[in-house]
């Protein structure tokens, strides 16, 4: 594929036996600037059954090609970002509820720099650019990992990136 496209093939799953659990996709070894996506990222696998899901390598354009891989078991979670704030907004609405008769000036000044800060996280950057590929080859492992089982399996897949 040339730099700054994107490639879908169609990955197909099969249970081995009695096997069944649901199966968390990703890819590993991606050289940088090339985004791995899955149609859906967590299927289902159902005992002597299959499913098949899309996968688009994309060489520049990580929001065009869907959702997005994580590479980890299916069903795990992290903290985010969002639920750290929580204590501290907690904090300062208790504080904001006990001034807001004595001191309205200072109420609004403090709730102007909170929304201000909160404006600021959320915008991040003001440009967003993403690099593109560097032409080459490239070998991208496609993982599977149950979420149940833990059990993982990969496939080596071939991209080769021209200018």
């Amino acid at each position: 594929m040339a730099t700054s496209q994107n490639a879908t093939v169609t990955v197909n799953l099969i249970s081995n036996g009695s096997f069944t659990d649901t199966i968390g996709l990703g890819c590993a070894s991606l050289p940088s600037g090339v985004f791995c996506h899955f149609s859906n990222p967590g299927v289902k696998l159902t005992s002597g059954g299959s499913a098949s899901v899309q996968l688009t390598i994309d060489t520049n354009n990580p929001l065009g090609g869907g959702s997005s891989a994580m590479n980890r078991p299916a069903g795990t979670s992290k903290i985010s970002l969002a639920g750290l704030f929580l204590p501290i907004s907690v904090l300062f609405g208790f504080v904001f509820w006990r001034l807001r008769r004595r001191s309205a000036g200072i109420l609004a000044t403090a709730m102007v720099l909170v929304l201000s800060v909160a404006a600021l996280l959320t915008t991040g950057c003001s440009s967003y650019s993403v690099n593109t590929a560097t032409p080459g080859s490239y070998v991208i492992q496609v993982t599977g990992t149950g979420a149940a089982t833990n059990v993982q399996q990969y496939q080596n897949v071939s991209v080769t990136i021209t200018k």
